[in-house]
């Protein structure tokens, strides 16, 4: 492997402008595009007119920005100037931005005039708030800074699933290499290929595969959001050869009506993750192939399927040569080969993984502790090396005395028809009673979910105790900028009227099966 770890991002730009100075390397919406010399150009315009106000090396610049020139413009320029960059979901407001902003005091923030009212309404006064515009400047002169690999290049917030985000330091060595999977001949990716940067940049989605095409060669197509109605012609018109796919995303594409567009694009492969339920359908309809991948903020991305990879279903895909896995109990000792436990992980390579929390010594301790990463997932490896993820320790339950896995519920309420998203929390009850069951349901679109029917499906798919006693529709979860669904939220929304309860309905589920109430009908799913 070229030792990308030792290279940093402004290094990138740098050799890319001296490499490549006409070779187009990013081309935006409105139709602007920029060469390697251009890019140069912008970025020592950008860190010039940071550092006229006062940002140095190691200062924090907050992007609080759509996608767009801007925004690449902010990133690289910061990058360029030796500052860390702090890549801000812009749906940030109220206490959660100013909390943010309090925990990280950034030297300025470029934000996007649409959304600066939103700072004083948080009352999130401390920084600096600086337009995109004032970065376009004039001097273009290339900033005398000096940086190593394992300098801090990002604060990446994490996804606060179940708390307040983290901000994880992340060095230069750590944006090289977390996408460097890409790279692999496996994926067949050179300097003639194009990636569909439709994703946030304050995810690694689009960040990781950016840096990874100024490294290679490529191009970076960046739009401000997908567009799942038309995404194989757009990918088309751009000549994409990859993208990323993040949540329900290729599940969304499966339930569009079919066009002759469906397999008239340029894309080579897609990146799901996760994978869509019927993988094969998935490929056949589109014409991809399909890769997956596993990570975590804190640890870069450990497993990967790539293109070609034939992996039984449910799998993530095998380890990153470089990464030592372990999976164990709650003291740390490794659990039998096939059984679930918590996923550690250590890096070979240095830097390439996340340097612990800003202002939050406890959980950077909890983190690393007895010299490894602690993900806080529960997954289990096959004799094979596919690994499987099950469940994040926080969002497993237990009822009767049993330990339930969100996952699993989800993965089988998934499985009825007219659901599109699920999501498993614990139902809280009274003070010395078991958790119970609840599952939030996103419908397919112009679809109908009939409890009972869901419910005798599930009590035919599923051990008794991890039957849903609620169910509850909703017309969209609550996300993180990486798509994950915000379970914090759900749990503190508690039941209410919209909350089916099998219980009062009068329905029970045992070990011998589902007990209907008087009259009530047979199931149509569960009999099929």
């Amino acid at each position: 492997m070229e030792r990308i770890y030792e290279r940093t991002v402004r290094s990138l730009v740098l050799d890319g402008a001296e490499r490549w100075p006409d070779r187009e390397v990013f081309a935006f919406d409105h139709g602007a595009a920029w060469t390697r010399q251009d890019l140069l150009s912008e970025s020592c315009r950008a860190a010039n007119a940071l550092a006229e106000r006062g940002i140095g090396t190691g200062d924090p610049v907050a992007l609080f920005m759509d996608n767009g020139p801007g925004l690449v413009r902010a990133w690289l320029g910061a990058a360029m100037a030796g500052a860390v960059v702090v890549p801000m979901n812009v749906g940030y407001r109220g206490r959660v931005l100013r909390d943010v902003c309090g925990k990280l005091q950034p030297g300025a923030v470029v934000v996007d005039a649409g959304y600066r009212e939103r700072f004083s309404q948080a009352g999130a006064d401390g920084p600096v708030l600086v337009d995109p515009g004032e970065l376009a400047g004039d001097n273009d002169r290339v900033p005398d800074v000096s940086l190593a690999p394992s300098d801090v290049h990002a604060l990446l917030l994490t996804s606060g699933t179940t708390g307040g985000s983290k901000a994880s330091r992340s060095t230069h060595a750590y944006m090289l290499y977390v996408g460097r999977y890409l790279a692999d001949p496996r994926t067949g990716l050179g300097e003639g290929d194009v990636f569909l940067a439709d994703l946030p940049f304050c995810h690694l989605s689009s960040l990781a595969p950016s840096i990874q095409m100024l490294c290679m060669g490529g191009k970076v197509v960046v739009r401000d959001r997908p567009d799942l109605k038309n995404y194989w012609a757009t990918a088309s018109r751009w000549g994409a050869t990859f993208s990323i796919l993040a949540g329900t995303m290729a599940e969304l594409l499966l339930t569009v009506a079919p066009t002759e567009r469906d397999r008239a694009h340029s894309l080579r492969f897609v990146l799901a993750s996760p994978l869509p339920s019927d993988p094969a359908a998935f490929c056949e309809r589109f014409g991809v192939k399909l890769m997956t991948a596993y990570g975590l903020t804190e640890g870069s991305i450990v497993c990967v399927k790539y293109p070609d990879d034939e992996i039984p279903p449910g799998s993530c895909g095998r380890p990153r040569p470089e990464v030592e896995l372990r999976i164990v109990d709650e003291h740390d000792m490794e659990v039998p080969a096939g059984a679930p436990g918590e996923l550690l992980i250590r890096n070979r390579l240095p830097w390439v993984t996340g340097q612990g929390y800003v202002g939050d010594d406890p959980a950077t301790v909890a983190l690393w502790k007895n010299q490894w990463l602690h993900t806080g997932d529960v997954l289990h490896a096959d004799a094979e090396g596919h690994y499987y993820f099950h469940d994040r320790l926080k969002d497993s339950l237990r009822r009767r005395g049993e330990n339930i896995s969100s996952w699993e519920v989800e993965r089988e309420v998934l499985a009825y028809p007219t659901v599109l998203e699920a999501a498993c929390v614990a139902s809280v009850q009274e003070l010395g009673a078991d958790d119970e069951v609840k599952v939030f349901i996103v419908p397919r679109p112009g679809a109908t979910v009939d409890f009972p029917d869901l419910l005798a499906f599930l009590a035919d798919r599923m051990p008794h105790y991890m039957v849903p006693r609620y169910l509850e529709l909703i017309d969209e979860f609550p996300k993180t900028p990486s798509a994950r669904v915000r379970k914090g939220d759900l749990r503190t929304k508690g039941n209410t009227a919209a909350t089916w309860d099998r219980d009062t309905a009068g329905y029970r589920v045992s070990r011998a099966g589902l007990e209907r109430p008087e009259g009530a009908p047979r199931s149509a799913a569960a009999a099929s």
